[in-house]
Protein backbone atom coordinates (compact mmCIF):
# COMPACT_ATOMS: atom_id res chain seq x y z
CA UNK A 1 0.00 0.00 0.00
CA UNK A 2 1.33 3.59 -0.62
CA UNK A 3 0.32 6.45 1.23
CA UNK A 4 -2.48 7.40 -1.69
CA UNK A 5 -4.59 3.95 -0.73
CA UNK A 6 -5.71 2.26 -3.60
CA UNK A 7 -7.33 -1.16 -3.13
CA UNK A 8 -7.04 -2.83 -6.52
CA UNK A 9 -7.63 -6.22 -5.42
CA UNK A 10 -10.67 -6.63 -3.42
CA UNK A 11 -10.29 -10.41 -3.16
CA UNK A 12 -6.84 -9.81 -1.28
CA UNK A 13 -7.71 -7.37 1.26
CA UNK A 14 -7.37 -8.01 5.22
CA UNK A 15 -9.00 -6.04 7.38
CA UNK A 16 -5.58 -5.56 9.82
CA UNK A 17 -3.52 -4.17 6.90
CA UNK A 18 -6.32 -1.56 6.22
CA UNK A 19 -6.35 -0.87 10.04
CA UNK A 20 -2.39 -0.88 10.27
CA UNK A 21 -1.89 1.88 7.31
CA UNK A 22 -4.76 4.46 8.31
CA UNK A 23 -4.06 3.91 12.62
CA UNK A 24 -1.57 6.10 12.28
CA UNK A 25 -3.58 9.33 11.34
CA UNK A 26 -5.11 11.56 13.64
CA UNK A 27 -8.47 11.51 12.27
CA UNK A 28 -8.21 7.46 12.19
CA UNK A 29 -10.34 7.03 15.71
CA UNK A 30 -12.99 9.60 14.85
CA UNK A 31 -13.74 7.42 11.71
CA UNK A 32 -13.22 4.11 12.75
CA UNK A 33 -16.33 2.75 13.08
CA UNK A 34 -16.92 4.03 9.47
CA UNK A 35 -13.72 2.17 8.20
CA UNK A 36 -15.26 -0.96 10.13
CA UNK A 37 -18.11 -1.20 8.30
CA UNK A 38 -16.40 -0.85 4.91
CA UNK A 39 -14.71 -3.86 5.44
CA UNK A 40 -17.40 -5.74 6.82
CA UNK A 41 -19.25 -4.86 3.36
CA UNK A 42 -15.82 -6.18 1.82
CA UNK A 43 -15.96 -9.58 3.49
CA UNK A 44 -19.35 -10.06 3.05
CA UNK A 45 -18.88 -9.33 -1.00
CA UNK A 46 -15.86 -11.37 -0.88
CA UNK A 47 -18.33 -14.93 0.78
CA UNK A 48 -20.22 -14.56 -2.58
CA UNK A 49 -16.55 -15.80 -4.07
CA UNK A 50 -15.09 -18.23 -1.38
CA UNK A 51 -15.56 -21.51 -3.71
CA UNK A 52 -12.49 -19.64 -5.83
CA UNK A 53 -10.20 -19.57 -2.38
CA UNK A 54 -7.98 -22.83 -1.11
CA UNK A 55 -6.37 -22.83 2.29
CA UNK A 56 -3.75 -24.46 0.05
CA UNK A 57 -3.39 -21.93 -2.64
CA UNK A 58 -5.34 -18.80 -1.39
CA UNK A 59 -7.69 -16.58 -4.10
CA UNK A 60 -7.56 -18.39 -7.48
CA UNK A 61 -5.90 -15.97 -9.80
CA UNK A 62 -8.84 -15.62 -12.12
CA UNK A 63 -10.81 -14.22 -9.75
CA UNK A 64 -8.57 -11.97 -8.26
CA UNK A 65 -7.97 -10.63 -12.42
CA UNK A 66 -12.14 -10.44 -12.48
CA UNK A 67 -13.10 -8.22 -9.67
CA UNK A 68 -10.28 -6.53 -9.57
CA UNK A 69 -11.30 -5.44 -13.07
CA UNK A 70 -15.15 -4.63 -12.03
CA UNK A 71 -12.87 -2.15 -9.58
CA UNK A 72 -11.02 -0.51 -12.94
CA UNK A 73 -14.77 -0.48 -14.93
CA UNK A 74 -17.00 -0.02 -12.15
CA UNK A 75 -17.98 3.97 -13.27
CA UNK A 76 -18.50 2.88 -16.36
CA UNK A 77 -20.90 -0.12 -15.15
CA UNK A 78 -22.91 1.86 -13.65
CA UNK A 79 -23.32 4.66 -16.18
CA UNK A 80 -24.51 1.89 -18.57
CA UNK A 81 -26.81 0.33 -15.71
CA UNK A 82 -28.32 3.66 -15.53
CA UNK A 83 -28.69 4.43 -19.19
CA UNK A 84 -29.25 1.56 -20.81
CA UNK A 85 -31.73 0.48 -17.82
CA UNK A 86 -30.12 -3.59 -17.93
CA UNK A 87 -29.52 -6.13 -15.36
CA UNK A 88 -26.16 -5.26 -13.26
CA UNK A 89 -24.87 -8.40 -14.24
CA UNK A 90 -25.30 -8.09 -17.87
CA UNK A 91 -24.11 -4.65 -17.49
CA UNK A 92 -20.85 -6.19 -15.62
CA UNK A 93 -20.38 -8.46 -18.45
CA UNK A 94 -20.45 -6.20 -21.37
CA UNK A 95 -18.20 -3.72 -19.65
CA UNK A 96 -15.61 -6.16 -18.98
CA UNK A 97 -15.51 -7.72 -22.96
CA UNK A 98 -16.31 -11.50 -21.70
CA UNK A 99 -13.93 -11.62 -19.38
CA UNK A 100 -15.78 -13.35 -16.66
CA UNK A 101 -15.89 -16.93 -17.55
CA UNK A 102 -19.67 -18.75 -17.92
CA UNK A 103 -18.52 -20.10 -14.04
CA UNK A 104 -19.04 -16.89 -12.49
CA UNK A 105 -22.71 -16.22 -10.66
CA UNK A 106 -24.32 -13.10 -11.68
CA UNK A 107 -24.60 -12.73 -7.97
CA UNK A 108 -20.75 -12.97 -7.51
CA UNK A 109 -20.63 -9.89 -10.14
CA UNK A 110 -22.97 -7.85 -8.42
CA UNK A 111 -21.04 -8.49 -5.24
CA UNK A 112 -17.61 -7.24 -6.74
CA UNK A 113 -19.33 -4.20 -7.50
CA UNK A 114 -20.37 -3.60 -3.98
CA UNK A 115 -16.83 -4.57 -2.73
CA UNK A 116 -16.14 -1.32 -4.96
CA UNK A 117 -17.89 1.01 -3.28
CA UNK A 118 -16.93 0.03 0.10
CA UNK A 119 -12.88 0.22 -0.97
CA UNK A 120 -14.10 3.41 -2.52
CA UNK A 121 -15.26 4.61 1.14
CA UNK A 122 -11.86 3.48 2.55
CA UNK A 123 -10.24 5.43 0.09
CA UNK A 124 -11.85 8.54 0.56
CA UNK A 125 -11.14 8.58 4.12
CA UNK A 126 -8.02 7.29 3.42
CA UNK A 127 -7.36 10.32 1.05
CA UNK A 128 -8.30 12.75 3.50
CA UNK A 129 -6.69 11.18 6.34
CA UNK A 130 -3.51 12.01 4.72
CA UNK A 131 -4.06 15.01 3.21
CA UNK A 132 -5.43 16.42 6.68
CA UNK A 133 -2.58 15.18 8.65
CA UNK A 134 -0.14 17.28 5.88
CA UNK A 135 -1.35 20.28 6.64
CA UNK A 136 -1.75 19.26 10.12
CA UNK A 137 1.75 19.33 10.59
CA UNK A 138 2.74 22.05 8.48
CA UNK A 139 0.24 24.09 10.86
CA UNK A 140 2.33 23.21 13.63
CA UNK A 141 5.58 24.13 11.91
CA UNK A 142 4.24 27.61 11.70
CA UNK A 143 2.96 28.17 15.30
CA UNK A 144 6.21 27.02 16.22
CA UNK A 145 8.01 29.39 14.25
CA UNK A 146 5.89 31.51 15.67
CA UNK A 147 5.93 30.21 19.50
CA UNK A 148 2.42 29.86 19.72
CA UNK A 149 1.41 27.52 21.33
CA UNK A 150 -2.30 27.67 20.35
CA UNK A 151 -3.43 24.27 19.43
CA UNK A 152 -3.12 23.48 15.30
CA UNK A 153 -6.16 20.83 15.39
CA UNK A 154 -8.95 23.05 15.58
CA UNK A 155 -7.33 25.80 13.18
CA UNK A 156 -7.10 22.89 10.84
CA UNK A 157 -10.91 21.70 10.96
CA UNK A 158 -11.80 25.20 10.82
CA UNK A 159 -10.12 25.65 7.25
CA UNK A 160 -10.89 21.83 6.34
CA UNK A 161 -14.38 22.25 7.31
CA UNK A 162 -16.11 21.94 3.69
CA UNK A 163 -13.86 19.24 2.63
CA UNK A 164 -14.40 17.18 5.49
CA UNK A 165 -18.28 17.55 5.08
CA UNK A 166 -17.75 16.10 1.31
CA UNK A 167 -15.94 13.16 2.81
CA UNK A 168 -18.53 12.52 5.18
CA UNK A 169 -21.36 12.67 2.34
CA UNK A 170 -19.14 10.63 -0.11
CA UNK A 171 -18.08 8.32 2.30
CA UNK A 172 -21.88 7.14 3.49
CA UNK A 173 -23.43 7.52 0.04
CA UNK A 174 -20.53 4.82 -0.93
CA UNK A 175 -21.43 2.82 2.23
CA UNK A 176 -25.29 3.09 0.83
CA UNK A 177 -24.30 1.70 -2.67
CA UNK A 178 -22.29 -1.07 -1.49
CA UNK A 179 -25.40 -2.37 0.83
CA UNK A 180 -27.61 -1.93 -1.99
CA UNK A 181 -25.27 -3.84 -3.93
CA UNK A 182 -25.21 -7.12 -2.03
CA UNK A 183 -29.15 -6.97 -1.87
CA UNK A 184 -28.52 -7.09 -5.13
CA UNK A 185 -26.47 -9.79 -5.54
CA UNK A 186 -28.95 -11.46 -2.68
CA UNK A 187 -31.88 -10.99 -4.95
CA UNK A 188 -29.27 -12.92 -7.77
CA UNK A 189 -28.97 -15.77 -5.72
CA UNK A 190 -32.28 -15.94 -5.01
CA UNK A 191 -33.52 -15.51 -8.40
CA UNK A 192 -30.92 -18.66 -9.37
CA UNK A 193 -32.94 -20.42 -6.51
CA UNK A 194 -36.44 -19.70 -7.59
CA UNK A 195 -35.61 -21.25 -11.22
CA UNK A 196 -34.32 -24.36 -10.10
CA UNK A 197 -37.24 -24.88 -7.43
CA UNK A 198 -40.75 -24.45 -9.51
CA UNK A 199 -40.71 -27.58 -11.41
CA UNK A 200 -39.68 -29.79 -7.97
CA UNK A 201 -42.08 -27.97 -6.28
CA UNK A 202 -44.91 -28.52 -8.25
CA UNK A 203 -44.06 -31.97 -8.74
CA UNK A 204 -44.35 -31.91 -4.82
CA UNK A 205 -47.37 -30.13 -4.70
CA UNK A 206 -49.25 -32.88 -7.74
CA UNK A 207 -48.20 -36.03 -5.12
CA UNK A 208 -49.29 -34.45 -1.97
CA UNK A 209 -52.22 -33.12 -3.76
CA UNK A 210 -51.67 -29.72 -2.57
CA UNK A 211 -53.91 -26.56 -3.77
CA UNK A 212 -52.95 -24.00 -5.75
CA UNK A 213 -54.17 -21.82 -3.00
CA UNK A 214 -51.92 -23.49 -0.43
CA UNK A 215 -48.66 -23.29 -2.61
CA UNK A 216 -49.66 -19.24 -3.33
CA UNK A 217 -49.89 -18.89 0.45
CA UNK A 218 -46.29 -20.23 0.75
CA UNK A 219 -45.11 -18.74 -1.83
CA UNK A 220 -46.07 -15.17 -0.58
CA UNK A 221 -44.85 -16.47 3.04
CA UNK A 222 -41.47 -17.12 1.36
CA UNK A 223 -41.22 -14.22 -0.68
CA UNK A 224 -42.17 -11.71 2.48
CA UNK A 225 -39.34 -13.53 4.30
CA UNK A 226 -37.09 -12.47 1.56
CA UNK A 227 -38.52 -8.80 1.66
CA UNK A 228 -37.95 -8.52 5.29
CA UNK A 229 -34.50 -10.54 5.38
CA UNK A 230 -33.39 -7.50 2.95
CA UNK A 231 -34.51 -5.11 5.05
CA UNK A 232 -32.91 -6.18 8.40
CA UNK A 233 -29.81 -6.57 6.14
CA UNK A 234 -29.64 -3.21 5.82
CA UNK A 235 -30.23 -1.63 8.92
CA UNK A 236 -27.83 -4.24 10.18
CA UNK A 237 -25.66 -2.02 7.73
CA UNK A 238 -26.72 1.10 9.35
CA UNK A 239 -29.11 2.00 6.66
CA UNK A 240 -32.48 3.16 8.39
CA UNK A 241 -34.07 5.69 6.25
CA UNK A 242 -35.54 4.96 2.53
CA UNK A 243 -35.34 0.72 3.48
CA UNK A 244 -38.11 0.23 1.07
CA UNK A 245 -37.53 2.15 -1.82
CA UNK A 246 -34.17 0.45 -1.52
CA UNK A 247 -35.52 -2.81 -1.69
CA UNK A 248 -38.17 -1.63 -4.52
CA UNK A 249 -35.23 -1.40 -7.05
CA UNK A 250 -33.97 -5.11 -6.22
CA UNK A 251 -34.78 -8.63 -7.39
CA UNK A 252 -35.91 -9.14 -3.85
CA UNK A 253 -39.34 -7.12 -4.85
CA UNK A 254 -40.65 -9.04 -7.62
CA UNK A 255 -44.16 -10.61 -7.73
CA UNK A 256 -43.22 -13.26 -9.30
CA UNK A 257 -39.42 -14.37 -10.85
CA UNK A 258 -38.71 -11.73 -13.77
CA UNK A 259 -41.51 -9.92 -13.07
CA UNK A 260 -43.77 -7.45 -11.41
CA UNK A 261 -42.36 -5.49 -8.94
CA UNK A 262 -44.45 -4.80 -5.50
CA UNK A 263 -44.81 -0.74 -4.96
CA UNK A 264 -43.04 0.66 -2.64
CA UNK A 265 -46.29 1.20 -0.29
CA UNK A 266 -46.75 -2.74 -0.57
CA UNK A 267 -43.22 -3.09 0.89
CA UNK A 268 -43.60 -0.95 3.44
CA UNK A 269 -46.91 -2.54 4.78
CA UNK A 270 -45.28 -6.00 4.38
CA UNK A 271 -42.34 -4.71 6.76
CA UNK A 272 -44.89 -3.41 8.91
CA UNK A 273 -47.13 -6.46 8.83
CA UNK A 274 -43.84 -8.58 9.78
CA UNK A 275 -42.78 -6.19 12.88
CA UNK A 276 -39.33 -5.36 10.78
CA UNK A 277 -40.16 -1.40 10.74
Amino acid sequence: MTNRLYLASPLEIEEWEIVEHLEQYTLYDEFAARIEKATSLVEQGKAYWIEYCSEEEGWSPAAVETVANVRYRANNIRRSSERYDLHLADCIRSSLGGVPSESNKDAQLVAALAMDSACRAIETLAHWFSDFEKDLCKTRRWLMALDDEEDAMPLCRKDWLSREVEVRESTAEYLAMATQYLLEAEGCSIGRARRTRPFSSHMTARRAGKSSAASRKDALRERNRRICAAAQLMMANGITDGIAARIERTAVAEREPGGEKLSRRQIENILRGCGVI
